[in-house]
């Protein structure tokens, strides 16, 4: 499958091939990345990765998962033919293609909203069938790509948040009911971030959330279902209470001055997964620890990740819990060491004892934080 696999990637990127002898690719748990670009595929792999991960909250909770990966190409100008940032194809045997025209016109918020389009729509091949991309809800799309781009870059949020005070309201109806392809609305996007975060905020089981995204993957309407779990309102009749709900959710979540920065305990999870490398031990990899990767600073999978991982932690600075600030630049900072050709092996040593130091110490005073906070 593999090989059959790079045929069909060999053959998708020939007008590549003859102007690019090095062809770059990396395959991670639900994504092939092809590029021209050693660190740029690298960055679309990790994001793509964590479209992915940010998606699955509301999927199954047994996991996700489909035999062959989506692909995503990065293509130079010269070598696109089609309109616009990206497309989205499809081929046999249930395939999905994502092709970018990557340049420096392509934006955070469209890659991060054609990956997730890319990911969901693989899963509703997989789950429903070969046809059933076509009766997929606009919402969820919108919602999940957004809360992916927020969780990386949430001034986004605050200046879309100004944005939308005062922005039309859009109704339940215009808002659930329409396809990928009718979803033009201006502002449908936010509208649809926000559903999804009255829905989270509203005390729904977590299984009562995914199923309410499953059914909207799967081209269902949730109305009836979310009305009949909204709590009842005298003033409003059958017809109407979820717009009542809705629109009164809608105007809190735009009214909230949102917090910039994450919590203590999100800020160390994500810490934690960049200094993660399962996936590099999965292909073969001899990674033990963090101190390994002095010994595989010439290795250039480990190279590709390492300066994707700096691109992302620069960018998650800006909301990274200020107890976990030091340990995050301490990381990138041994990351830089690691790729810095002329660093010597005593720099690297400093800079890993100093991010193993900033670390233990912002995870202690969380947990001494957390359990004054639990015995009050």
């Amino acid at each position: 499958m593999r090989f059959i696999h790079r045929l069909i990637i060999g053959g998708l990127f020939c007008p590549l091939i003859s102007a690019a002898a090095n062809l770059v690719s990396i395959e991670s748990t639900y994504f092939d990345v092809v590029g021209v670009d050693n660190r740029s595929v690298s960055y679309v792999s990790e994001l793509a990765e964590h479209i992915a991960a940010q998606s699955n909250r509301y999927l199954p909770e047994n996991g996700v998962f489909f035999p062959n990966r989506v692909l995503i190409a990065l293509r130079p100008d010269e070598h696109v033919a089609f309109e616009g940032r990206s497309a989205l194809s499809l081929g046999p045997q249930g395939s999905v293609r994502l092709d970018f025209r990557w340049d420096e016109s392509l934006d955070l918020e469209q890659a991060c909203f054609a990956i997730t389009q890319a990911y969901l729509t693989r899963y509703t091949i997989y789950k429903y069938g070969p046809k059933a991309p076509l009766g997929m809800k606009a919402w969820p799309v919108h919602a999940l790509a957004l809360e992916s781009l927020h969780s990386i870059r949430p001034s986004f949020l605050i200046s879309q948040l100004k944005a939308s005070k005062g922005a039309d309201f859009i109704d339940s109806k215009a808002l659930l009911t329409p396809s990928l392809a009718d979803s033009s609305e201006a502002n449908f996007s936010h509208h649809a971030y926000y559903f999804l975060c009255a829905l989270r905020q509203s005390a729904f089981y977590r299984d009562t959330l995914r199923s309410i995204i499953e059914s909207a993957l799967a081209g269902g309407d949730p109305s009836e279902g979310i009305t009949k779990l909204l709590p009842e309102d005298a003033s409003a009749d059958a017809v109407n209470s979820l717009d009542v709900w809705w629109r009164a959710e809608r105007d809190e979540l735009v009214a909230t001055e949102y917090e910039l920065f994450e919590t203590m305990t999100q800020s160390r999870i994500w810490l934690e997964q960049m200094v993660d490398f399962t996936v590099f031990r999965e292909a073969g990899g001899e990674l033990k620890n963090l101190r390994s990767l002095w010994n595989l600073r010439e290795n250039e999978e480990i190279r590709t990740i390492l300066e994707a991982r700096i691109e992302l932690i620069s960018l998650r600075l800006e909301i990274v819990n200020p107890l976990y600030f030091n340990a995050t630049r301490s990381l990138g900072a041994l990351y830089e060491t690691v790729l810095d050709p002329e660093t010597p092996s005593y720099q690297f040593m400093h800079a890993l004892v100093a991010y193993l130091s900033d670390y233990e110490d912002a995870k202690k005073i969380e947990e001494t934080t957390l359990d004054l906070l639990d015995a009050k």
